[in-house]
């Protein structure tokens, strides 16, 4: 492959990157409640990390996001325990061509 076709199919790659991410952000905020029935953590082959939570209604993704001032995955994965019930604000879309999922932004048990 030429330098030249290799340096646009980066771009493109990048700009669907981006655009993936800026669509997410402008997604719906909806309020979910679900169980959890695993959870785990992801890295990918640069380093960078991602929580998965598998619920009975589908699957989210909780990650720090500054725009939305979420900075605390780390914590809020903690705190879900499988086979408990929660109600949580998500954003987002889920694009199952791209692996991306909504977001987890807040939680509490489901009462």
């Amino acid at each position: 492959m030429r330098l030249g076709s290799m340096i646009a199919l980066v771009g493109v790659f990048a700009a669907a990157s981006i655009g993936i991410e800026a669509l997410k952000l402008s997604g719906t905020t909806d309020q979910v409640t679900f169980t959890v029935k695993d959870k785990e953590r992801i890295v990918d082959s640069s380093g960078d990390s991602k929580y998965l939570v598998y619920t009975d209604v589908e699957t989210f993704e909780n990650t720090d996001v500054a725009l939305k001032g979420k900075f605390n995955s780390s914590d809020l994965q903690g705190s879900l325990d499988r086979g408990k019930k929660y109600t949580c604000e998500v954003y987002g879309y889920r694009m199952p061509f791209f692996s991306s999922y909504r977001d987890l932004i807040s939680c509490k048990p489901a009462e």
